[in-house]
């Protein structure tokens, strides 16, 4: 039993997945249920949802998703800059995202959107940061987490950064695209 496994303290349940979003309402739904009834404690289950997914479901999905219990969405942005999300692959314009953000939001649910400093490198920093600022005031998320870029190796980026078409930022030019 769940509950004897974890403990009667179980206070919030995360749905792991790169985009739990994409599941059919009705299945969010039944996970959500069948997560209140074996945490009688829990207090909020969250999930992660591409922007692209998130206007998938009607705004009446969302609702009855958020009523089952599900209460706050994290989606990676990354960037709100049109040149970086495009080379970034996520599938949406910024405007798009924004949007997107604004129908999970209005059916009562939280967002948290991420962001990754110095995506963008060097060259188009500003344009990483300001787009990104843009994003977020036409949202007006929740919350906001940033994360800093790291190559990671056997990656599109990584090799972008290998052969010096990706220049990252040192730790005061991440300081000041944050600001």
């Amino acid at each position: 039993d769940a509950l004897a496994a974890c403990g009667p303290g179980v206070r919030t349940v995360f749905l792991a997945d790169g985009n739990t979003a994409a599941l059919p309402a009705d299945e969010l739904v039944a996970i959500a249920e069948a997560a209140r009834a074996r945490f009688p404690g829990l207090a909020r289950i969250t999930m992660y949802g591409s922007a692209k997914f998130l206007t998938a479901k009607s705004g009446e999905e969302w609702r009855r998703v958020a009523a089952a219990g599900i209460t706050r969405i994290h989606s990676g942005l990354e960037s709100g800059d049109p040149v970086t999300l495009g080379a970034i692959g996520k599938g949406v314009e910024p405007e798009g995202a924004a949007r997107a953000f604004g129908h999970v939001m209005a059916a009562g649910i939280e967002l948290s959107v991420y962001l990754m400093v110095g995506v963008a490198g060097r060259a188009r920093s500003r344009e990483h940061a300001e787009g990104s600022a843009r994003v977020l005031n036409l949202a007006s998320p929740d919350f906001v987490r940033l994360r800093t870029f790291v190559p990671i190796p056997g990656t599109q980026w990584c090799e972008r950064w290998q052969r010096g078409e990706l220049e990252l930022l040192d730790a005061d030019q991440a300081l000041a695209e944050t600001r």
